[in-house]
């Protein structure tokens, strides 16, 4: 009979055990749809900060759950919905567990709330936070908070109204990340030099036709982590001190002088581990001097673009045998410019925008062996096209606008 008894008890603690695993299952299912759901991050190396905007909904345990909030939230309402002009800071305090959060959050999905403001914005964030994706939040300046969060390497504050970088952001001596893309900042702050882990930037704001570049501090050289930077203003200084980022695999910079070509050489000598180059002129007439002599071959650069009046065609640019891609924008180059593109070995897309201000372009027996896409563009004095057997051999796309033809055919030898 006590076997029974024993069996029986036994068996009905299985069945209690087996009922607390299926629960905990289901929690940690809805623990992992949640995270997945709203951008936070599973792993405790990475993300744990996600926020709401736009008059979203922030996610709430079941109401069920909330015991003896309703009093405490009609008072948070009264305070926050009150005529008061004045900005409100409201501080909800208490230990841990007793419902901070949950009250907090239903008072931001009251309906009240969201038809009394223009803008909600959510920010859930911990002070051991490595990612803080405030992307199109509607901000003006960065709130304090964020320079507390010691372990963040990744910030993006992209399509904010953000003006300018407070000298707080030398806090964040684990960033490596900053997009600042198409918000009002225009220059970086002097203690940015002080982010030893910084490996990408990102500032830049797009204007009509043209990109906004953002000024960099005199000691830029001194991020020496730094992998890419987008998109730079040139001066004397900045073009010297690019050459101590040595670890750079993208770079664009914009506003380039004729004065300034010795010393970007200069530096670009140094970068041998370019991917990507960019460099704008001040103007479409300002020339680009950049025919002055590079030692390195740069071996791993694949993108090269040139937007700028060339004085002379960087004869450089011949080694340059990793290159698939090469975009030339108001270059005004004569035919024997473009005659030194054609045996670089591994180009496949060649773009020429107002880059070609000859009559007459030539394409030779055995050149652009691997090229497959072909734009030219706005080459108002081109008059004729050649292209001898055995150019060209991978052509796959031909793109031709704005070019003058004779008699509305343009002649084909």
């Amino acid at each position: 009979m006590a076997e029974k008894i024993l069996k029986a008890q036994s068996d009905s603690l299985s069945m209690l055990l087996e009922g607390i695993k299926a629960r905990i299952s289901v929690i940690s299912e809805g623990h992992k749809s949640f995270l997945q759901k709203y951008g936070v991050a599973t792993s405790a190396e990475s993300s744990n900060a996600t926020w709401c905007s736009n008059h979203e909904e922030v996610p709430l345990d079941n109401d069920i759950d909330l015991v003896g909030i309703e009093n405490h939230k009609s008072v948070f309402l009264d305070w926050l919905l009150s005529d008061d002009p004045r900005w409100k800071l409201l501080c909800v305090a208490g230990t841990r567990g007793i419902g901070k959060t949950a009250l907090v959050k239903k008072v931001y999905n009251d309906a009240s709330v969201k038809k009394h403001f223009d803008s909600l914005l959510w920010i859930d964030v911990s002070r051991f936070s490595n990612v803080l994706d405030l992307t199109g939040a509607p901000l003006v300046k960065i709130p304090e908070v964020v320079f507390e969060l010691s372990h963040l390497k990744f910030l993006n504050l992209r399509r904010t109204k953000i003006k300018h970088l407070p000298g707080s952001i030398g806090k964040l001596e684990s960033l490596a990340f900053s997009d600042l893309r198409d918000t009002l900042v225009d220059k970086l702050s002097v203690e940015m030099v002080n982010l030893q882990h910084l490996r990408h930037i990102f500032i830049y704001r797009r204007g009509a036709g043209f990109f906004h570049s953002f000024k960099a501090p005199e000691k830029i050289g001194t991020l020496v982590s730094l992998e890419v930077a987008n998109l730079i203003n040139a001066s004397k200084s900045t073009v010297i001190e690019l050459g101590k980022l040595t670890r750079l695999r993208q770079l664009f910079i914009a506003n380039l002088r004729g004065k300034h070509g010795r010393d970007l050489c200069t530096s670009l000598n140094k970068l041998t581990n370019l991917q990507q180059l960019s460099i704008s002129s001040y103007g479409v007439s300002d020339i680009i001097g950049l025919h002055y002599p590079l030692s390195s071959t740069h071996s791993f650069l694949r993108t090269l673009t040139f937007e700028g009046r060339l004085e002379r065609f960087p004869i450089w640019v011949t080694s340059l045998h990793a290159l698939t891609t090469v975009v030339l924008k108001w270059s005004k180059l004569m035919d024997n410019a473009i005659d030194t593109l054609q045996d670089l070995p591994n180009l496949v897309t060649l773009v020429l925008d107002q880059a070609y201000d000859g009559e007459k372009l030539t394409f030779r027996a055995g050149g652009f062996e691997k090229l497959k896409e072909l734009q030219i563009m706005n080459s108002t004095k081109l008059r004729q096209m050649k292209v001898e057997e055995g150019a060209m051999p991978s052509l796959e796309k031909l793109e031709m606008r704005n070019w003058q033809i004779n008699g509305g055919v343009a002649p084909w030898d």
